[in-house]
């Protein structure tokens, strides 16, 4: 492909340089340039074009409002649900609801990065007890915390 541009630029550059041609070169010179910088758009110009490009950019995208989205909310809730506390413990179903929202952020980014990347993240294997809290991995219990001192 690039050789047939090359030789049609210089027919193009052969013609032009006959029509207008005043001894000097400066037409043909011309023609050159006008050959070499098409070719470096050729070579710039697909990769802009392709898929992969628009699909990475739409991802970037994607996850600029969702993180925006998700911050917002989750850093909301948790100040409602906080300041909740003290009232009769109205906010624990608060901070119920934000933990499971978290982890439909986390689902959703997930399933964004395998549609539009095609990279696949697993979850988190389900606790073999069936309890949905996760100890804090390499953290110390208070009861190993005393006697390790």
């Amino acid at each position: 492909m690039v050789a047939g541009g090359a030789e049609r630029d210089t027919a193009h550059g052969a013609a032009t340089s006959a029509a207008h041609d005043d001894g000097s070169g400066a037409a043909s010179a011309s023609a050159s340039a006008f050959g070499a910088v098409r070719g470096r758009l050729g070579a710039v110009l697909p990769p802009i074009a392709s898929a992969r490009t628009w699909l990475a950019v739409i991802h970037l995208l994607a996850g600029f409002v969702l993180g925006m989205l998700s911050f917002t909310l989750l850093i909301t809730g948790a100040a409602i649900g906080v300041a909740l506390l003290p009232l009769f413990l109205s906010g624990v179903p608060v901070l119920i609801a934000v933990r499971w929202l978290c982890g439909q952020f986390c689902r959703s980014e997930r399933a964004r990065f395998n549609v539009l990347l095609g990279v696949r993240i697993s979850g988190l294997p389900p606790r073999p007890d069936g309890g949905t809290w996760r100890p804090v991995p390499g953290g110390r219990s208070p009861r190993r915390r005393r006697t390790a001192s």
